[in-house]
Order: structure tokens, then sequence, then C-alpha cells
């Protein structure tokens, strides 16, 4: 088939030879915003060379070795600074999401993220943006400079799921430099049924008064010292979408009579009767911690340092719970 070429119009082509009439200066490339966006809310776990505290370690033997081309992402609400031994550790807010990053230091033998500090070398040598960008954020680089993928803990949308709920664990694999990519999204619902069938059968009533009774006292008086939008990202008037988590509102209905936008504020009597009874439990923990294994204390402590810096509990668990604290503060000092 012979090929015809069709003459270009001299009005059309005398109008696009002449545009355009001015030539505006280049639009900042907004890759470095954004980069250091995604830097201020990743925090990555540090490798632990000694495996002494964790007999869960094998030493990189099996699919609990980090040193290949694997690494997992952690989606939290939120984090903030907890100082233990000189060194400021980044904890997840959140009691569930607090779980599931001290159990993945246990399982994977990893140390807590430090706290990003401006000036810090680590920072500083993260790699330059280019064309490459995207795929070096998964990479970090060891002691003898060979690149290898990094954990991290990192604060998203509860929209980072279908479910709209944190915590999410996103599994990468990369084989051949990285060429091959199959990625992973481990749901919320998933995450605490893997945590849970680590507990002994006997613990199991323990772990559901934590996440029942506990929780909702977290979340009652997260509520009510307005502490929503700095501990879940998210206003008061959202909240119906966060009391699906956990199955808050089958506990208590009445928010689920609440019309969009409409804000819920916890009654002083439900707030009350809910704080009692935590304290009791976390009062009743403390005469049997030491009876307890090693993902159920990380349950308890994720609770109690969680529950640390509500108004409603800090004094509480310092005056009547300090063997309880003490218990917690070792577990995190472990991962430090």
């Amino acid at each position: 088939m012979s090929s015809t070429t069709m003459k270009v119009p001299t009005p059309v082509k005398w109008v696009f030879d002449r545009f355009p009439v001015v030539q505006y200066q280049t639009i900042p490339q907004s890759k470095a915003i954004a980069y250091s966006d995604t830097v201020n809310r990743c925090f990555e776990f540090r490798d632990v060379k000694s495996s002494m505290h964790n007999p869960e370690y094998d030493g990189g033997n099996s699919k609990n070795d980090n040193s290949g081309n694997d690494n997992f992402q952690l989606g939290v609400y939120s984090v903030h600074g907890f100082e233990i031994g000189g060194t400021d550790v980044m904890l997840a807010r959140d009691p569930l999401c607090l779980y599931a990053q001290l159990s993945l230091c246990k399982k994977n033998n990893l140390r807590l993220p430090t706290k990003f500090e401006e000036g810090n070398n680590e920072k500083k040598n993260q790699p330059k943006l280019d064309a490459e960008s995207t795929l070096d954020s998964h990479f970090t680089t060891d002691v003898a400079g060979i690149r290898k993928p990094g954990n991290k803990v990192v604060i998203l949308s509860e929209k980072a799921h279908k479910d709209e709920r944190l915590p999410i664990l996103i599994e990468t694999t990369m084989n051949g430099q990285s060429k091959n990519i199959k990625r992973y999204v481990r749901s919320m619902d998933s995450i605490m049924i893997i945590l849970d069938s680590k507990l002994e059968s006997a613990e199991l009533a323990i772990g559901n008064l934590l996440d029942t009774t506990v929780y909702d006292a977290f979340l009652l008086c997260t509520i009510h010292n307005n502490l929503v939008y700095e501990t879940y990202g998210c206003s008061p008037d959202t909240l119906h979408t966060l009391s699906k988590r956990n199955r808050f509102f089958t506990r208590h209905p009445q928010i689920s009579s609440l019309s969009l936008g409409q804000i819920y504020t916890p009654s002083p009597s439900d707030l009350e009767k809910q704080l009692a009874m935590a304290k009791d439990i976390l009062l009743l923990l403390q005469s049997t911690h030491d009876k307890f294994s090693d993902y159920l204390r990380l349950k308890v402590a994720s609770y109690v340092l969680a529950l640390l810096h509500l108004p409603s509990f800090g004094e509480f668990l310092r005056a009547e719970c300090s063997k309880l604290l003490d218990d917690s503060t070792t577990i995190v000092k472990d991962f430090v």
C-alpha cells in the first residue's frame, strides 16, 4: 500500500509555527516536595546484629531473613517519639498499630525506628531525586555499601486500604535486580488473626478484654480529649468510619445513629464507666503479667504505652500500675 502525505494548509502551518506567543518559565519540579513529605512519613526499622534476646530469630536461614530482596512497610495512622535510655524511638500512637509494630520487631529481629532530626546523616544520604528515586525508596545501604531493601513504618490514610482500617502490612518481593516486583497487602483483620494465633489458648480471653474494654476506653478518651486528629489523622466528624474498626460500633450503638458530619461526644457516665472497667483490667493484668507469653506481653505493652499519653490514664498507670508500666518499658528497651 502506498503512503500519501497530506500537505498542511498554509494558514494552519503559520499558526503552529508561531505559537506559543509567550514562553513561560519552567514549572519547578514538585518531586522535591513529594520526596520530603515521603521521608517525613517513613521511619525505617534498624537491623539487630545480635539475636540473643530473640529466640525466634534463626540467623537468617529461613523466611524470617530480610537480607534478600524482600521488605515490608507497616502502615499506621500516626507515630510519636518515646524517649528511652537516651534514644527517641518512634512508636505508633494506636495500640493495635503498636502491637503490630512491636511484633514485627520480635519476629524479624529488628530495632525500632528512631526520630529523624535535621542534619541526621542517614537522612542526608538518601538517594537523589532522579529516574530511579521510586525504586531507591525501597532500599537502604548497609555498612558494606550493599543496597538492600528497607523495612519501614509508614504514616498512611485509612483510605490506603479498601477496609479503611489500619494497620496494614505491605510486603514486597523483588526478584532479579528488582525487575520483577510482587506486592502483597495484609489487612488489619489478617494481621490480628495471625498475631492472636500466637497467644496461648488460655490467653485469648485476656486478649479479647484488651481489644474490647480497654480499646474502647482508649478510643473514648481520645475523642473526649480532642486527640482524634493527632492519633488517627481524621476529624471528629468522620468517626463513623473509625467506629467500624475493631467493631467499636457494636458496643456503642449510639455512634451509628449519627448522621454524616455530626460530631460524637461520649456522655460523662459512659466515659466514667468505661474508664473504671479498663482500669480494673489493668490492675488485674499487673498481678499476673509475669506469667504471660511473649506475644501477650507485647500486646499488653502496646495498650499500656498507648494509654500512657492520655490524661485519664497517665497518672493512674504511674501510680497504680508501675510494675506493668516498667515491664512495658522494658519490652520497648529490648528493641532499642
